[in-house]
């Protein structure tokens, strides 16, 4: 089960349809959560074959099955809040700042841009609860945090 510090907010879990047909890997993202905590086999349709780790499994915003698992799975997630936020590496410097009340940021997401081109994950991104810009990214954001 993942420490989730901060946030007091139990999960939320909800039901979900995923086929494996023709035995083959099928994967999708759940959201709009931060971090998806379990997943469980509610009732199985393919006749034993959704099994942990071989037949689904999770990682932290997308589920997924294989090996011909087919059923309705319950999973469990935390949910994110967002903001707006405008960020600016001026000067192409590096600027980095904390999201007020996050415990970790959860995603982000270029919503405008004003300058050079902003590229997840070299010019912009998020580490725990710090959202930074360099290279001259100028941009507003779209910013996911659980508390």
């Amino acid at each position: 089960m993942l420490d989730n510090g901060a946030n007091d907010a139990p999960p939320q879990c909800a039901l979900l349809r995923l086929e494996s047909w023709g035995w083959k890997f099928f994967s999708r993202p759940v959201l709009p959560v931060a971090w998806i905590t379990s997943m469980s086999v509610h009732k199985d349709e393919s006749g034993g074959y959704c099994k942990p780790e071989s037949g689904y499994g999770f990682s932290r915003k997308e589920v997924w099955v294989a090996h011909g698992c087919r059923g309705l799975l319950k999973i469990c997630a935390l949910k994110a809040k967002c903001v707006v936020k405008t960020l600016n590496s001026n000067n192409y410097a590096f600027a980095s700042e904390q999201v007020p009340e996050a415990c970790y940021v959860s995603s982000m997401e270029v919503k405008s841009r004003n300058g050079p081109p902003c590229v997840a994950d070299v010019n912009y991104g998020f580490t725990g609860p710090y959202v930074w810009v360099n290279g001259g990214c100028r941009a507003e954001f779209t910013i996911c945090y659980v508390q």
